[in-house]
């Protein structure tokens, strides 16, 4: 058990510092202006990019929205299983929302590495992986 929670702290400790980092350049932003967004000083800051502890979830959310993380990558980090699709369109019945997802999820992955997929194709490919995901899932939880 214990092995698994500093393996499970480590890899989250990994991912976290790689993503503040990937997205504070993207965003063109300061160590500092992140930090003063946040509301902690640049040394805290500084350890939090550099992989030392940030455990503290309120300060965490803060960086998540300061840095413009999507919830897949805030769910990627820290190690939770993805949202369903049903989820997805359970909690989010809001057409821009939707749109928003879609695009920011695996639509717009495919979109940008093969652009000469028509949208009907596309579509058939997303309904058959989420098919494909969905019985993955029953089978992995012993439902065939």
């Amino acid at each position: 058990m214990k092995n698994n929670i500093a393996s499970f702290c480590e890899n989250y400790q990994k991912k976290l510092r790689e993503q503040l980092r990937k997205h504070r350049i993207k965003l063109e932003l300061t160590q500092m202006e992140v930090a003063n967004a946040v509301g902690k000083s640049l040394d805290t800051y500084q350890r939090w990019e550099s992989g030392k502890c940030l455990t503290d979830i309120i300060s965490l959310l803060n960086v998540f929205q300061v840095l413009d993380f999507s919830t897949t990558e805030i769910i990627d980090i820290l190690g939770l299983p993805p949202l369903t699709l049903c989820e997805i369109k359970a909690n989010y019945q809001n057409e821009d929302i939707l749109k928003n997802i879609e695009e920011n999820g695996i639509y717009f992955a495919i979109r940008q590495k093969s652009s000469d997929i028509d949208d009907f194709t596309l579509g058939k490919l997303l309904v058959l992986l989420s098919e494909e995901n969905a019985k993955r899932l029953k089978s992995k939880h012993g439902n065939p």
